[in-house]
């Protein structure tokens, strides 16, 4: 077999000197949008003021009191939303450009050969292709799309939100829609290091944890079932594969072992895909990653520290799962 390495670790130190004066120019931006919002929040302040004195004297009038407390409500609901909307615009414009100019910039100091374009991501043919959910989505939407190599393995991955429309009907036959959850969080694809033809799905083991004995029975109705040696892995996860001895040849015990610290740190609902030689795997998270604050200062370290640590944790996955290390079978 042989070993792949990635670049030698660079400090922080080391990335900020590179990305310090990019930095100071998108705060000198961002203050300029805000004193632009200032200025156009006094002119909506003003405005509603005056309409609102106007409306303030229909109440005077009998015939006129309805009507001017809508016009006092409607000033002002239409002054929010007007603000509203233009914030909007401006914090849209600002992180497009902290992410396709300092964020790409912090990849490329990070991982060379990884590139970053925020507003791309896994298309949904891709996602259903992945095989991660049976449930095909009726809303999707992905963005933060990173896509590249580490060392000699290819990587890709991106947010992904994915939801089904579901329908319900009151006690009086009322029908409402609604929508549910598929999952949230991070769909990563990367090549695996070992050549394999047929397929095999790690997926959390809802049965055996809620049902016991019974569960575990309940498992092999849905054919394929490969049981393994190692008992907590045997306990986190059902694994079927279409080729049982393609499943243990993925799955060494050294794999198993990497997928458990894997899975315990993004929490228990991972799952993972092994097809044409490629892993694919969904890693549920309940936040927004890669987002910069607008109301924090785009030079501030403390904000590109914590974006720096959710990219090197995504990247770290090619280490963790020890994707580097080619077996001679697979160059």
């Amino acid at each position: 077999m042989s070993q792949s390495r990635s670049k030698e670790n660079v400090s922080w130190d080391q990335i900020w000197s590179k990305l310090q004066p990019l930095a100071g120019e998108l705060e000198v931006m961002r203050q300029d949008q805000l004193q632009k919002l200032r200025d156009f929040a006094k002119k909506i302040s003003l405005t509603v003021l005056v309409i609102s004195a106007i409306g303030m004297l229909m109440l005077i009038s009998d015939d006129l009191q309805v009507f001017g407390m809508v016009v006092i409500a409607a000033s002002m609901v239409i002054g929010c939303l007007v603000y509203h909307f233009s914030r909007g615009g401006h914090k849209s414009d600002f992180v497009l450009r902290y992410k396709s100019q300092l964020m790409r910039g912090l990849v490329k100091s990070l991982e060379p050969q990884m590139d970053y374009h925020p507003t791309a991501g896994i298309s949904r043919s891709e996602y259903n292709s992945y095989g991660l959910y049976k449930t095909r989505p009726d809303r999707y939407h992905s963005e933060d799309l990173f896509i590249g190599s580490i060392g000699g393995t290819e990587l890709k991955f991106a947010e992904v939100h994915a939801e089904v429309k579901r329908t319900r009907r009151d006690s009086q036959g009322r029908t409402s829609t609604y929508w549910v959850t598929i999952f949230k969080g991070v769909i990563l694809q990367a090549d695996f290091h070992k050549e394999f033809y047929s397929w095999t799905t790690v997926m959390p083991d809802v049965a055996e944890k809620s049902f016991g004995w019974f569960g575990r029975k309940f498992q092999s109705l849905g054919g394929n079932l490969v049981r393994l040696e190692c008992p907590e892995f045997e306990r986190d996860f059902v694994v079927r594969s279409g080729d049982q001895i393609e499943a243990r040849y993925i799955l060494t015990p050294d794999m198993q072992e990497r997928l458990l610290k894997l899975h315990r740190r993004f929490g228990a609902q991972s799952r993972f895909v092994f097809s044409g030689s490629k892993l694919m795997m969904s890693l549920p998270v309940s936040g927004n990653l890669f987002e910069p604050k607008y109301d924090s200062a785009a030079n501030c370290q403390n904000q590109l520290k914590r974006i720096t640590h959710e990219m090197q944790g995504l990247f770290s996955i090619v280490e963790s799962l020890n994707l580097n290390t080619r077996i001679w079978s697979k160059q």
